[in-house]
């Protein structure tokens, strides 16, 4: 397997990557990773093939991870000391960078030219699952992305397109309202929820970490 040493020097938080972000507010800190920490890092497996069972998962092709969450897809189970929840472990899901698990479905067969260049697939689908007592990060895509409930309710709120999140309205997807669109560019975060929640998100264009910003 692949190694690389990556030396991290102190790179205020605003300027990192999402990844970065997910290893400074992880709960891996005093576990080998941290802001400043210089340690090895596994490239995580292609996009689309999982390390495990062969299932998709989801990360940009440049992006690497502490050996710690690497031990996760290793063991299924957890790593550094973060147990999956048992919806993950039956899913397959793997720690997000804005908090939660997640597990990338489908990619579609067609890619889109953008305005601006970029090329994406014309749409992504991935499980989401927001275990009870959790909460994600401020954090925004480029694309419209779509909730669909499947278990539990999640409530997303939404802060607008400006530089900044400013708390506003609030979708709540569950048994009464499966369906809520967040349009792209539109910051976003789930409030801490009673009870497990299992949902899928459909981004269109698809989801690259590319487009993917954390407040």
């Amino acid at each position: 397997m692949a190694v690389r040493i990556v030396a991290f020097r102190r790179i205020p938080l605003s300027r990192r990557s999402a990844w970065e972000k997910f290893y400074a507010r992880s709960g891996t800190r005093g576990k080998g990773v941290s802001p400043g920490f210089s340690g090895v890092f596994r490239r995580p497996p292609p996009v689309g093939v999982s390390s495990t069972r062969g299932r998709s998962v989801v990360h940009s092709e440049n992006r690497f991870i502490p050996r710690s969450v690497h031990r996760l897809w290793i063991t299924g189970r957890q790593t550094g000391g973060m147990d999956r929840p048992p919806l993950a472990v039956r899913h397959d899901l793997q720690p997000h960078p804005e908090g939660g698990w997640y597990r990338q479905t489908w990619v579609a067969g067609e890619t889109v030219t953008l305005p601006d260049g970029r090329v994406r697939p014309t749409a992504t689908l991935i499980y989401f699952l927001l275990p009870a007592g959790e909460s994600s990060a401020w954090h925004r895509v480029r694309s419209d992305e779509v909730w669909l409930g499947h278990e539990g309710t999640v409530v997303v709120e939404l802060g607008g397109s400006g530089d900044v999140p400013e708390p506003g309205e609030r979708l709540v997807v569950g048994p009464d309202e499966p369906q809520g669109l967040v349009p792209a560019g539109v910051w976003q975060r789930t409030l801490v929820s009673e009870a497990d929640a299992l949902v899928s998100c459909l981004v269109s264009p698809g989801f690259d970490f590319e487009d993917f910003e954390l407040a």
